[in-house]
C-alpha cells in the first residue's frame, strides 16, 4: 500500500508508483515526512493515478419507503461530493425530489433513487469519501512528480504548516471537491 510505503521512506529516498490499469484508491499522506536539501524526498508517480472514492457496497444502505436509499455518510470536503457507478458519474438531484439515477449528499448522509426497473446491486456504487489525494504537514524536501489525484471530498494535493522546499512537476487535481 501507499501507507507501508510512506513508513518506510527517510531522507533520500524514492517512491516509486506503478501506473497500472487501476487508480489507487488511498491517499498519499507524507505527514511531517522531510528530506534534506541536497537528498529530498522522490515521490516518482510515473502517471499513476490517486482515487478518493470509496466502495459502498448494498449492505450499507438503508432502503426509504419512497424507493429511495440512505448510506450514512454525510459530504466531506468543499465543494463537490460524487457518486459512481463504476466509471459513470451518477447525476445530482434535489433532495426530496430525486429523480431515477441521481443522488443527492446532506449533512446526515447520501440519498439514491436507483434507475427505473433496478435495483441497489445492479450497481458498482463509490463515493466521495477520502478527503485528500497527497497530504503534506510540516514536511519539507519533497519532490512529487508525474502524478494525479481525482474524486477527493477537499484537495488533489494538500500541504499545511511550515513546509518548504517543495517541488511539484506535472501534477495534476481533477474533480476534486476544493483544490
Amino acid at each position: 500500500t501507499l501507507a507501508r510505503g510512506v513508513s518506510l521512506l527517510a531522507s533520500g529516498d524514492t517512491l516509486v508508483l506503478a501506473n497500472g490499469s487501476e487508480p489507487y484508491y488511498e491517499t498519499l499522506d507524507l505527514g511531517a515526512r522531510s528530506g534534506g536539501v541536497t537528498n529530498p524526498i522522490v515521490v516518482e508517480g510515473n502517471g499513476a493515478t490517486l482515487c478518493g472514492l470509496v466502495a459502498m457496497p448494498p449492505a450499507e444502505w438503508t432502503p426509504q419507503l419512497d424507493g429511495t436509499y440512505w448510506h450514512p455518510h454525510a459530504q466531506t470536503g468543499s465543494l463537490r461530493p460524487y457518486l459512481m457507478d463504476g466509471d459513470r458519474e451518477i447525476a445530482k438531484g434535489s433532495f426530496g425530489d430525486l429523480l431515477p439515477d441521481s443522488h443527492c449528499w446532506t449533512s446526515d448522509g447520501v440519498w439514491f433513487r436507483p434507475g427505473e426497473g433496478k435495483m441497489l446491486t445492479d450497481y458498482q456504487i463509490r463515493g466521495t469519501l477520502r478527503t485528500n489525494g497527497v497530504a503534506i504537514n510540516n514536511g519539507s524536501y519533497i519532490r512529487i512528480r508525474d502524478l494525479v489525484c481525482e474524486r477527493f471530498a477537499n484537495d488533489g494535493f494538500n500541504v499545511h504548516g511550515g513546509s518548504r522546499g517543495l517541488v511539484f512537476e506535472n501534477i495534476e487535481g481533477r474533480f476534486n471537491g476544493d483544490d
